[in-house]
């Protein structure tokens, strides 16, 4: 499944490969509005694509395949294809432009903006650029991709709205871009037109880190989720200072099992536990915390049981609920897999968000019964991150393990488990 960990997460359209290996798409497109799931062809490359990395903006889309060709689409008025001139692109298009001495990694997405990370953690931008998201200290529009200047390779990269945070190999955490509302985290607020370091986040073992609109969340070695952004967001608890400020306390951390993985939006996130179970929180005023209340800290949401059948043991939490394996975000959106391959969206719909046509808004998740089957992550793909982040470090450059060695020892253990 390879746009799991790809998560459209400040987007208003949504893309997915399919069980076949098809690329499919709905919610508002630059042409116009698509209400049901529908195949995508990146040109002569079909439907039928391996992708690497995919990211969406506002209404604009890259998609990474495996051999490194980079297509793009949608709105470009603002230079955000990458593409030297401000023409849309309702179809996939080839960008053609490799970054000097290395390849693409991921590709990442803000509101009108778009990212490059290369093997060797060199980081490239494109697109809007008023805020100085790009980095580049002027605020002039970049048409191309431009590299931007940070000390030490990067290794993770997240977008906001109008910001950029990067993890560097050496654990340090760089902020730049639109700082009005506290979106860095950093004091004074007032926008930061080149990378700085994060000296508050960097003394933290970071364990993820994402962005939403006009905030961010850190979950960090002890378990605690620290958020930090504009002061009246529903994501970042009751008491919200000019910097960090503590969302979920080390001490709670491990009610929910853990947290292994967090969905941003506009102002809602959610999160998905070790042992498959969903939590939502922030604001629910399109459902898109699958309630219509709003939600100040981590809550678990249950998905719909109906028409769900038997389940082995496996697939299951610890209470017997499905167990979740996939979640998705989108700027008012919320999805959800079980291992079934059964999805769920709630949120808002006036536009085809939901993947169906619908006369408002979802009050709570209900399934999404796709023409296209959406694939589970297998559990190989799972074992194969864990020995990733055990032995590479996310792709930390100083690891002393190769990949080859991570090949070799997944495939024993592979092996054994068989």
């Amino acid at each position: 499944m390879n746009l799991s960990r790809s998560h459209n997460s400040l987007a208003n359209q949504f893309t997915f490969i399919t069980e076949e290996g098809k690329l499919v798409r709905w919610g508002p497109q630059a042409d116009g509005e698509i209400y049901e799931p529908q195949e995508l062809s990146l040109g002569p490359e079909g439907s039928s694509v391996s992708l690497r990395s995919f990211a969406a903006g506002l209404q604009h889309s890259l998609a990474l395949t495996k051999d490194g060709k980079l297509y793009v689409w949608g709105c470009n008025d603002k230079g955000q294809l990458g593409l030297g001139h401000n023409k849309d692109e309702l179809q996939p298009v080839l960008l053609q432009w490799e970054p000097p001495g290395s390849t693409i990694r991921s590709v990442h997405c803000g509101c009108y903006f778009s990212l490059a990370l290369t093997e060797d953690g060199r980081l490239f931008g494109w697109g809007h650029n008023t805020e100085c998201q790009l980095g580049f200290e002027t605020e002039d529009l970049q048409k191309s991709p431009r590299e931007i200047r940070i000390p030490e390779p990067v290794s993770y990269v997240t977008c906001g709205y109008h910001f950029v945070m990067a993890i560097t190999t050496s654990k340090k955490v760089y902020a730049w871009g639109e700082n009005s509302n506290g979106q860095l985290g950093i004091s004074p607020y007032g926008k930061i037109s080149v990378p700085q370091i994060h000296e508050e986040l960097t003394r933290h073992q970071i364990k993820i880190l994402v962005s939403g609109g006009c905030y961010g969340l850190a979950l960090v070695a002890d378990g605690s989720l620290l958020g930090w952004g504009y002061k009246n967001s529903d994501c970042l608890g009751d008491t919200v200072n000019n910097g960090l400020t503590t969302i979920l306390r080390k001490e709670d951390y491990k009610k929910f099992g853990g947290i292994s993985e967090i969905c941003t939006g506009n102002d809602h996130a959610v999160a998905l536990t070790r042992d498959g179970t969903l939590l939502s929180w922030g604001c629910g005023v399109f459902a898109q915390n699958g309630t219509r209340q709003t939600l100040k800290t981590p809550t678990v949401l249950k998905l719909p049981r109906e028409g769900e059948g038997s389940l082995p043991e496996r697939n299951s939490t610890k209470g017997g609920e499905p167990r979740v394996v996939f979640i998705a975000t989108g700027i008012n959106n919320s999805f959800a897999m079980r291992e079934d391959g059964l999805m769920f969206s709630w949120g808002i719909g006036l536009s085809g968000q939901l993947g169906m046509k619908v006369d408002g808004t979802w009050g709570a998740p209900r399934a999404l019964f796709l023409k296209f089957q959406i694939p589970p992550p297998r559990y190989e793909e799972m074992w194969h991150e864990i020995f990733q982040w055990i032995f590479l470090g996310f792709g930390d450059q100083r690891s002393i393990f190769s990949e080859l060695n991570v090949e070799i020892i997944f495939s024993l253990v592979s092996l054994y488990l068989e």
